[in-house]
């Protein structure tokens, strides 16, 4: 498995978003620690299509149209924080059967699981350097 490594600001996030397109998985884990940037990542992701977005905090999956700009027309944003439950779970994978892209925020307690089942997924390790920059890596699985 390689992984690519980029140090970037906020405002540098398209870089990573366009190497993100470019790879086979459409699945992607988020992993950080609370207010490392995971929702920030897939709101810079989604506005490149001009979507909004807001964070699923309070709702554990969120649906962002991104129209005819690409294939996949959605964007689907989940949240795993304190919903780990094997209903949440068996409602992610029932979703990820869906055309689009996927972002599972706190999703490593489901990769095991996706592994097992056959998901083709990206694993974004988001790492706070500085105050306003971020290390990510992010390696297919």
């Amino acid at each position: 498995m390689e992984s690519k490594e980029f140090c970037l600001k906020e405002g540098e996030l398209k870089v990573l978003c366009e190497h993100m397109l470019d790879l086979d998985s459409k699945i992607f884990l988020l992993v950080g620690e609370v207010g490392s940037g995971k929702s920030t990542l897939v709101q810079a992701f989604a506005s490149c299509f001009s979507a909004r977005t807001c964070s699923p905090s309070f709702s554990f999956i969120n649906e962002y149209d991104i129209g005819q700009a690409v294939k996949k027309s959605k964007i689907y944003h989940y949240d795993f924080y304190f919903k780990d439950t094997p209903m949440h779970a068996l409602e992610a994978f029932e979703c990820l059967q869906n055309e689009g892209f996927h972002f599972l925020e706190w999703g490593e307690v489901l990769e095991t699981n996706l592994t097992e089942l056959g998901f083709k997924f990206a694993k974004i390790k988001i790492i706070e350097k500085e105050e306003h920059s971020r290390i990510y890596t992010i390696e297919e699985v």
